[in-house]
């Protein structure tokens, strides 16, 4: 794995390319084991060692590449570091990215930062809006991430994606503040608008 990560150093782009292909044939054999999906993460990190001390100092479009393949290949840090140095650069997609990695590394007040910023009319603009009511809960926020959800599920009534977690997490809350009727009616309205939600079956129980 060393020999070929170094042979693909001659490029950037084929480098980290080539470094994710064991790693995608490894899911692809998982049932033989996890040997060779724990080969894959270690030929991904052996290149991206590689392209950091080959191909300093790295561009912007370099180092978005790099950080997204450091974070599909779990080197969390390195992939925050790589965001980092782009951060004024960055598209919503990759911000998105970006927050969530900050939020693996808890580093939450930076995560929130990030997750604002993502332009809500974007493609990821939905589940911004909800990680960044959930992350403001979660820091003991809790006005404002009731405030956020709210927002979610009432700027986007039919998103399953946000919305729906939204609603249930709302129920949640009032569950834990002992408002068990307001919960209960969140439960059934969740589980109501949005039936094929993973959560539905869930709200229906609570």
């Amino acid at each position: 794995a060393v020999r070929d990560a170094e042979i693909d150093a001659v490029d950037l782009q084929r480098t980290v390319d080539r470094a994710a292909r064991p790693r995608q044939r490894a899911f692809g054999r998982r049932r033989r084991g996890d040997l060779d999906l724990a080969e894959g993460e270690l030929h991904s990190r052996i290149a991206i060692a590689l392209v950091d001390s080959m191909f300093a100092p790295l561009s912007s479009a370099e180092q978005v590449v790099v950080a997204r393949a450091a974070n599909d290949a779990g080197v969390t840090a390195r992939a925050a570091t790589g965001f980092a140095a782009v951060e004024r650069d960055l598209d919503p997609q990759n911000r998105y990215a970006y927050a969530m990695v900050l939020l693996r590394l808890d580093r939450d007040a930076e995560a929130m930062a990030q997750l604002a910023k993502v332009p809500a009319t974007s493609t990821v603009g939905p589940l911004a809006a909800y990680q960044l009511g959930r992350t403001q809960l979660r820091a003991g926020q809790t006005t404002a991430g009731r405030t956020a959800l709210r927002k979610v599920v009432h700027a986007l009534p039919r998103d399953t994606s946000a919305a729906a977690p939204a609603l249930f997490l709302l129920a949640d809350l009032a569950s834990d503040e002992g408002r068990d009727r307001e919960a209960r009616s969140g439960f059934e309205e969740m589980a109501a608008r949005f039936p094929t939600s993973d959560l539905a079956p869930v709200a229906l129980f609570r």
